[in-house]
Formats: structure tokens, sequence, C-alpha cells
């Protein structure tokens, strides 16, 4: 019983860490129905602590593709503000749903940019055409 109590904070870690796997998996399908369920595992994941940052890009790119838009905007955030590389992997994004006529998504991304970057405008050049496109 003394292992048992030792070991508790393991077993929910790794309970979490199963959780994120099995939203990252769910969330690849290739047939792209099975998203909603993704979002449920990312957010137990998260819930449970799980400590990988992708767990919470992941979760907004679920949610954001359930048009759940303001949940994303927030989950996004949080990633930029775990992840040095967080506002690059955004523009990468905002660039990608740009180029596949996704402006509704561009927009989050591009919000996110601006709100946890306040510099944005004068370090990344490519921005200012971006926010033209999307109307920002």
């Amino acid at each position: 019983s003394t292992l048992a109590v030792t070991l508790f904070p393991y077993t929910t870690l790794f309970r979490s860490e199963t959780k994120y796997e099995l939203g990252w998996l769910l969330f690849r399908d290739k047939s792209g129905s099975r998203i909603a369920e993704a979002v449920q595992h990312l957010k137990a994941a998260i819930d449970g602590g799980v400590e990988v940052p992708q767990a919470r890009l992941y979760y907004g790119l679920a949610l954001l593709g359930l048009n759940r838009f303001s949940e994303a905007t927030a989950e996004f955030t949080a990633f930029c503000k775990q992840t040095p590389a967080g506002v690059q992997t955004m523009l990468q994004y905002a660039d990608r749903s740009l180029r596949t006529e996704q402006p509704d998504a561009a927009r989050v991304f591009l919000n996110v940019v601006l709100a946890v970057d306040p510099e944005a405008r004068e370090r990344y050049p490519q921005l200012a055409e971006m926010l033209r496109r999307v109307g920002l």
C-alpha cells in the first residue's frame, strides 16, 4: 500500500500522457471524423497535467476544427506562452490557412500572434500582408 501511494502521482501522469497520445492519434485520423473525440482526450490530458506543450497546440487545432474559435484562441495563447517557437508556429499555421483559403482560421492564428507579441508587426515583415488579407 505504501508503494501504491508513492506511485499514485506517476500513474496519473502516465494516464495524462496516454490521453495526449490517444487525442493526437484521433486528431490525425485521415477521415477527420474523430475531432470531437480528440478534443475530449486532449482536454483530459491537459487537465491531468501533461507536460507536452504540443498538447495545447493540438487541442487548439481540434477546437478550431469544430469552429470553437474563442476556446482555440485561448489554447494557442497558452501554447505560445509555453514554448519560444509558439509565435512562429502560429505564423506558419496562418500562412497555411491563407494558402488553403481558410481566412477564419488564419484570423485566429494572427490574433494570437498580435496578443502574445506586441512587437510582432515590426518583428515579422510578412505579417502586414497576412493581416491585410484577413481584414485585421
